[in-house]
């Protein structure tokens, strides 16, 4: 993930936690929240460096949406499933 200092960390986001900002309009929302997570998406993370020095994130929140989303689906759910699962393209090995 690119910082706004420009920094790229690697974060582990695979058992993350992801939901929408309230700024972000609801017809703007894919469901689950985390196939809204595609590049150029802005998103604040909520992580910690485990005693390897690897990050691990807690949470995702998608604070700007990539322009020309499709429109979300009527489900309103704004969190990633219980279980955590990311789209398979977004995790780190």
């Amino acid at each position: 993930m690119k910082g706004k200092n420009d920094v790229i960390r690697r974060v582990e986001i695979s058992a993350a936690k992801v939901a929408y900002a309230e700024s972000v309009p609801s017809e703007q929302r894919k469901q689950p929240a985390a196939a809204g997570l595609q590049p150029g998406t802005e998103i604040r993370v909520t992580a910690a460096q485990d005693a390897k020095g690897e990050w691990r994130a807690s949470r995702i929140e998608i604070v700007a949406a990539v322009e020309n989303a499709p429109p979300a689906n009527s489900d309103d759910k704004e969190d990633s499933d219980a279980t955590g699962t990311l789209p398979e393209s977004l995790r780190v090995i």
